[in-house]
Order: C-alpha cells, then structure tokens, then sequence
C-alpha cells in the first residue's frame, strides 16, 4: 500500500498546486478514496492494482505550477496537461519517470532545461515542446 500512498500524495499536491478550477474537473480527487483510479483524468492500467499510468487533464481551465515530486509516479505513461495555464519549470524528478510515453504541456509556458530531461526518456514517443522556452 506503500506505492498506492505514494501516488495519491503525489496526486494530491498536483491538486494543492491548481491555484484555479473553475470547471471543478479535480472535485472528485479525494484523500478518502480506495484508490485514484476513479478519479477525473486518472487512469491505470490494471484499476486492481491502483498504478496509475496516465494523467490526461486537457482544456481544462487549470492555472496551476508543477510540484517537484512529479516523477515520483513509477507507472507514469503519458502526462497531458495541455491547453490549461500551467507555468513554471519542470521538476527534475521527472526525469525518473522512464516509462514515460507522451508528454504534451502544449500551449503553457514552461521553463528550463528540457535536453537533460529527454535523455532519460527512452520509450518517449510524443513530446509536444511548443510550451518550452529557456
């Protein structure tokens, strides 16, 4: 149960950071829950085992930042923040998310240095970096 609290903490302080949700798309993530499965732009592979691959919250209306503790979601395949107001740099942590797939932060501004980053991506297949600036 260990890994399944470790990605409801990270889930919940990716909440903590949406300074703005005027469409309530985050209302259902709560701490209570069995599992993050059933929860609005979560999805896992196999909803028996709580991991959660996937993190698919477009056109949203979110106005958040990225919590530091990003890639400490091991299952982590794709990451779609796309089309919200997300600023800010991208954590280094998620360079640990080696499984990672798709990542589309499209239409944000984002900082930083995103060439370290992309190394530790092997199974990257879409990355959408009209949101990067240095």
């Amino acid at each position: 149960m260990v890994a399944v609290d470790a990605v409801f903490s990270w889930l919940l302080s990716f909440k903590y950071f949406v300074l703005n949700d005027p469409l309530g798309v985050l209302d259902s993530w709560n701490y209570s829950d069995e599992s993050p499965c059933s929860w609005n732009g979560v999805v896992c592979g196999n909803p028996a085992d709580h991991r959660v691959t996937e993190l698919s919250l477009p056109n949203s209306q979110l106005l958040a930042s990225i919590p530091a503790n990003l890639g400490l979601v091991q299952h982590l395949i794709k990451l779609d923040l796309s089309n919200n107001s997300i600023n800010g740099s991208i954590p280094l942590s998620l360079y640990n998310a080696t499984k990672l797939k798709v990542l589309d932060f499209s239409n944000k501004l984002i900082s930083g240095e995103l060439q370290e980053l992309v190394g530790g991506w092997r199974g990257l297949q879409f990355i959408n970096n009209s949101w990067w600036s240095s």
